[in-house]
């Protein structure tokens, strides 16, 4: 019995409205929840527009390969198969403006 008392001491604390709001606010997942979908939502605009802006892909490999192969001699010599095989790819598009329709459609 002397356990029971200390715990509905506990169970009996008095909170004031504000105090009452403010902890329902900390323990509704729901709260939470709507925050987390608030962050997903500016995120999901930010990617929206720069969707309209000017955008830069940048590619490339690079392979190295045991034997080069040439055919021909002298100045007629060709190679098929280099030593060290490379290439990269720069690539710079801009969407066509359409009149800031995706802000337009987000807003």
């Amino acid at each position: 019995m002397l356990l029971a008392a200390p715990l509905s001491v506990r169970a009996q604390t008095k909170l004031t409205l504000q105090e009452a709001l403010a902890r329902a606010l900390q323990v509704n997942n729901t709260v939470e929840r709507s925050r987390i979908e608030v962050n997903v939502a500016e995120q999901n605009r930010k990617q929206l527009l720069s969707s309209i802006l000017p955008q830069v892909n940048l590619t490339g490999s690079t392979i190295e390969n045991s034997k080069e192969v040439a055919f021909g001699s002298g100045a007629d010599a060709r190679t098929i198969l280099p030593a060290t095989d490379w290439n990269y790819r720069v690539v710079l598009s801009q969407p066509i403006y359409a009149g800031l329709r995706e802000k337009r459609a987000y807003d």
